[in-house]
């Protein structure tokens, strides 16, 4: 190996221009790359999650779970792969919730599902099941607000017309939905006694109407020479046309709409409310949401909708300054005329149109950016960014401390970018988008990208040291660690192969962060191998600028090129003569390629020799001024350096007691760390969270908004706020809402910019709780937004078929979780049922009126709900068209038993629903859940001030003290069970990680026993990871087991060159202590080098600063913590455990 690695450096060292192309093309591709990587929050996640939802408008949760629910359970759950099914059944809605194996392919899963559902036998009026998946992609990444003193109709239509169609034409911009306000009708309010007396039904009205609103193409029409499309235009174009339409022929006679109803314009019932909060004032308001195409760069899509809706960042600012002085002007204005008693002008728009949206909006109208998740993402990148700068700089710096040398420092600083650049080519090739977890892995590895290089350097160096000329110590230096390196490397990355056996959401996340470190590490590598020994070998002598002379030799000297085309042309003769125009052509390109490659070269050292000037200067300056400051790490590092040796000798002559001690750490860090919290992942603090208001089931949407009003009151005076955002209510069309209706309100808030976000969102949070129990009536919850999971931190699930007894026991178990200190939020699913109206029909006399229960049933969904059966086109605006009894004909339950039903026969009579129905109140279930095919209470509670498994070992306790009644069981699930199972799955891949390990080094070393030596550093890491877990108060986590799992291959790296260097030393002739004393004491300076450039490049990451940090703390955190215990006791373990095992082997052999 070693005498291979020589080819490679010599190669390299011999090609300067050759080495300087490969490399300037992979930095141009991967800058390329990098400018084209699409920018997203999240990875691209796959939840193994189906819903299917159906609605039965009208119909009760028990009816819905015996009509709809169960029928459809019992076939989709023979679907392979499902591994589970829960349902809820709700008022006019089912939903049955599929669970996958992780890895299922859900489009497959999709059509599967599709197929079996189109067998179930479904209710008539079931509507057509929809198949729901779950993508966080699915959620609006932006969220405006429009607010104004026009009415609430005039601001939908103007932000209809305005806003939604500019943002709709977007690139990038998928979809573009508007919430609030009014939307404009045509209503149709029937009179029930003018029907009944000229026998027009409900149904027949919005049957006609249907037919009669209609355009048909009518195909094409041939004439001679000309072609005529035909077309029936008959699609109603005012009031007028629907008064007139005539809906039925009773004896002969036309009865018109007008004669039966009111035909009038309305609005739509309110189904939403939206305000907006700020400062000291409360709007009602427009909410636009704003969504992406899937592969759409969120950053590029969110200036781009904000340039066309405020323009660029300058138009912005001359906006903000001109209405600031027309502001004045107008106040100074409205003096004079008041001082003057003259008449006031009223300022006119000008007639051009204008180019951005908010000039096109009426005045006094604001338009508010609300969230936008792209800020975060800039942020984010920015703040990874300046990590990395940082951790950079103190890795260069460290280096410059040792080495002393600018040269060898500026290789080093080249080598972090060239890594990162060609990593963001291979994150592009691997369709890996720019996100949190990416970026997060770039910036983790910037301390270990400098590995390779300092190791190949410090060799370099240290053979110059020994006497060789430039050359030599280039070949020999990268020679003798080539194979170390090429092996710690490979040990790095194949920790990361297990990944593809990790289940559930920490797979998810770990893939894009596994890719960007083994992508980057591999880069060093190449780097460490090829870039750096053709640069040490051309040393700047002196580092001075290259003269006009050097210059011109380097450009103008002998052109290889050239020369190539002279020999090939003195081959040539007879028919290869033909072949001339090729040899000129190939001539021209590589001359052009060697012009451009020696200016390169040339620009790159005079840079260099730039850079490298300036540093000397700071370095004498720094000598002289800070000389004391170098001079006493020199004597440090002498002191270390001695103090080292004659440990090492104390240590090898105590070896056993070494291990024994060794030993003791690792057991005490075994015990410890299986007491530390642990959480899935920690909650990332984004500047924003969700107040969930709910009143009980059945709550209008006035009182809803009334009480919701107070609640806003209360949060616009807590300090901190910079403003917040409400809604009232959910769309039926929303095919997110599930367990949302009328009675629930969202109020987002939004904090202001603070150095302490997290601190800040605590506080927030903790006053609005305050305030919230003195809301009467109203279950509120506060929820930050949920990026990694769908579930909440703790559930407690009760199983039974009794829902009396379920509701029994949900009550006690929400009742005595309430009262700890380490929940928030407790609540019970089985909340106040919906107030029904409940018709039971006589079928006997419905059958003597010809009726059934569906011909009634119809009849009191037509006119108590109504009917929308077809829409009117007014220019570009669509207007329903609602058929329904007037609210003054059926304003209460007396008015609906005294509904008139017209039987179907001609002589029958006319009879009340009174007379054909029991009609009582009752309180039904608000929904009913089931787990795996029984009925289930869920209780769920989140977890604001503790871990996820304090928080759960208390429940257990809570639970243990229940006695649940015969047929009744009490389990714990949400995101502790994700927790208990993502964290079985990390340790699985972290045991094949150790074995990967074990199999890379044994290959390379081409032995069993030695590689076991250096495998037995790893658990010397967990000893620092426990301590400093415990010392920070961070929890155990998904990112520390992926932290842990990146040490398996970082840790054994310095073993690899203290074993190596040994083995080296032996097979020269050295004694064996005597080659381990010698290898350790040459090996000292590149370990630590290592470590403290790994350790400081990280430290910038486990400070916690800036958006993001939540999840790359801990990993930060673990790994230096990790690295830095291990190094110290590897320095003292391995020599021993070393000499132990080869004494042993000796005697074995002997």
């Amino acid at each position: 190996m070693t005498q291979r690695f020589s080819k490679i450096a010599t190669w390299s060292v011999q090609r300067p221009v050759a080495t300087i192309m490969i490399v300037v093309a992979v930095a141009v591709f991967g800058y390329i790359s990098y400018q084209l990587l699409p920018v997203n929050l999240l990875p691209e996640l796959s939840y193994p999650t189906l819903t299917v939802r159906t609605e039965l408008m009208g119909a009760a949760p028990e009816e819905v779970e015996d009509s709809v629910t169960r029928p459809l359970e019992e076939i989709v759950r023979t679907v392979e792969g499902v591994v589970g099914v829960r349902s809820a059944s709700r008022a006019g809605q089912s939903d049955v919730v599929l669970q996958f194996t992780w890895n299922t392919d859900m489009d497959f899963a999709t059509q599967k599902v599709r197929e079996r559902i189109e067998l179930v036998p479904l209710p008539d009026e079931a509507g057509t099941p929809l198949l729901l998946r779950y993508d966080p992609d699915l959620d609006p990444f932006m969220r405006l607000g429009v607010a104004g003193p026009q009415s609430l109709a005039e601001l939908r239509r103007v932000t209809e017309e305005e806003v939604q169609r500019e943002l709709e034409k977007l690139e990038g911009v998928a979809m573009v939905r508007v919430r609030g306000g009014l939307e404009e009708i045509f209503r149709v309010d029937l009179d029930p006694g003018k029907m009944s007396m000229l026998g027009v039904t409900p149904a027949n009205v919005a049957q006609r109407l249907a037919s009669e609103n209609i355009n048909v193409a009518g195909g094409a029409l041939a004439e001679g020479d000309v072609t005529y499309l035909v077309r029936t235009l008959n699609a109603f174009e005012g009031q007028d046309e629907i008064e007139n339409l005539i809906v039925a022929y009773p004896e002969g006679t036309p009865v018109r709409l007008s004669q039966v109803a009111k035909i009038w314009r309305d609005v739509r019932e309110r189904e939403v409310m939206t305000r907006i909060g700020r400062t000291s004032t409360i709007d009602e308001s427009i909410v636009i949401e704003v969504f992406k195409e899937a592969d759409a760069n969120m950053v590029d899509v969110s200036q781009r909708v904000k340039a066309t809706l405020f323009g660029s960042p300058s138009d912005q600012a001359e906006r903000a300054r001109k209405l600031s002085q027309e502001f004045a002007d107008s106040v100074r204005e409205r003096a004079r005329i008041q001082a003057s008693g003259e008449r006031s002008l009223v300022a006119t728009k000008p007639s051009t149109r204008p180019k951005l949206v908010f000039d096109r909006l009426p005045e006094s109208t604001s338009l508010t950016v609300l969230s936008d998740q792209a800020t975060f993402i800039e942020k984010s990148i920015a703040e990874v960014t300046q990590t990395a700068l940082m951790g950079g700089l103190f890795a260069v710096l460290v280096l410059f401390l040792f080495l002393r040398n600018a040269w060898t420092t500026l290789i080093i600083a080249f080598s972090i970018p060239l890594s990162v650049i060609a990593a963001f080519g291979a994150l592009r090739l691997s369709d890996v988008t720019l996100n949190v977890m990416s970026l997060g892995g770039i910036a983790l590895g910037i301390g270990m990208l400098v590995d390779n290089s300092i190791v190949v350097l410090e060799s370099i160096f240290r053979c110059r040291e020994e006497g060789d000329s430039i050359m030599d110590a280039a070949f020999r230096g990268t020679s003798e660690v080539a194979g170390a390196v090429v092996a710690s490397t490979t040990t790095t990355i194949a920790v990361f192969l297990p990944i593809v056996f990790v289940d559930g959401i920490a797979g998810q996340i770990f893939g894009d962060l596994a890719l960007s470190v083994v992508y980057a590490l591999l880069a060093s590598l190449v780097v460490a191998i090829y870039f750096v020994p053709m640069l040490a070998a051309r040393e700047p002598r002196g580092l001075t600028l290259p003269t006009i002379a050097s210059i011109k030799t380097e450009l103008l000297g002998p052109s290889h090129s050239l020369e190539l085309m002279r020999r090939d042309w003195a081959k040539m003769n007879g028919v290869l003569k033909s072949l001339a125009p090729l040899l000129i052509a190939r001539t021209i390109v590589l001359f052009a390629l060697e012009v451009l490659a020696r200016a390169l070269m040339t620009l790159l050292f005079t840079v260099v020799a730039i850079v490298g000037a300036v540093l000397m200067a700071i370095r004498k300056v720094l000598q002289v001024t800070l000389g004391v400051g170098f001079n006493g790490f020199d004597r440090a590092y002498a002191v270390v350096d001695s103090a080292y040796k004659s440990a090492l000798r104390g240590a090898l002559a105590s070896r056993f007691t070494i291990i024994l001690v060794a030993i003791a750490l690792f057991g005490w860090s075994i015990q410890a760390f299986q007491n530390l919290g642990t959480e899935l992942l920690p909650p990332m603090h984004q500047g924003e969270f969700n107040v969930e208001l709910a009143m009980p089931v059945g709550t209008r949407l006035e009182e809803t908004s009334r009480v919701t009003r107070l609640l806003e009151d209360k949060i616009l005076n807590v300090p901190g706020i910079e403003r917040f955002a409400t809604t009232v209510g959910v769309e039926r069309t929303d095919i997110q809402a599930s367990d949302e209706g009328e009675h629930t309100a969202r109020i987002t808030v939004s904090l202001k910019d603070s150095e302490n976000p997290e601190v800040l969102e605590r506080e927030v949070m903790s006053a609005i709780r305050e305030q919230a129990r003195t809301i009467p009536g109203a279950a509120i919850e506060l929820t930050r937004p949920s990026l990694f999971s769908t579930q909440t931190p703790l559930e407690v699930e009760i199983i039974g078929d009794d829902l009396r007894l379920l509701r029994l026991v949900s009550d006690e178990i929400a009742s005595e979780l309430g009262q700890l200190d380490e929940l928030a939020d407790v609540r019970s699913n089985l909340g106040r049922g919906f107030p029904e109206v409940q018709i039971r029909f006589n079928r006997d006399r419905l059958s003597a009126y010809g009726l059934t229960a569906l011909d009634v049933g119809e009849i009191v969904r037509d006119q108590v709900r109504g009917v929308e059966p077809t829409k009117i086109r007014q220019g570009e605006i669509e207007y329903g068209i609602v058929v329904r009894a007037a609210r003054d004909e059926v304003p209460d339950v007396d008015a609906l038993r005294r509904l008139v039903i017209r039987p179907a026969g001609p002589d029958m009579p006319e009879i009340r629903l009174g007379s054909l129905a029991e009609l009582d109140l009752a309180i039904g279930p608000s929904e009913i859940r089931r787990i795996q095919g029984s009925r289930a209470a869920v209780v769920q509670a989140d977890v604001p001030l503790t871990s996820v498994s304090a928080a759960g070992a208390k429940v257990d306790q809570v639970l243990s003290r229940i006695q649940p009644p015969a047929g009744i069981s009490v389990s714990v699930g949400g995101q502790r069970t994700e927790m208990e199972n993502a964290q079985r799955s990390m340790l699985f891949a972290l045991l094949l990680a150790v074995f990967l390990v074990y199999v890379v080094l044994a290959s390379t070393f081409e032995s069993l026993r030695g590689p076991l030596v250096i495998l037995l550093s790893i658990p010397l890491a967990l000893v620092g990871v426990t301590a400093a877990l415990m010392a920070t108060g961070v929890h155990v986590s998904v990112l520390v087991f992926i932290g842990m799992i990146m040490l398996t291959g970082i840790v054994v790296n310095n073993a690899i060159v203290l074993v190596d260097y040994i083995n080296q030393l032996r097979e020269r002739g050295l004694e064996l202590n005597e080659a381990i004393q010698e290898a350790c004491h040459v090996r000292l300076r590149p370990v630590l080098i290592t470590t403290m450039t790994t350790v400081l490049g990280l430290l910038p990451m486990a400070l916690g600063l800036g958006e993001g940090a939540e999840l790359r703390k801990p990993l930060a955190i673990t790994v230096i913590a990790g690295l830095g215990s291990a190094t110290l006791l590897t320095l003292f373990v391995i020599p021993s455990l070393y000499s132990i095992a080869m004494q042993k082997l000796r005697r074995e052999t002997a």
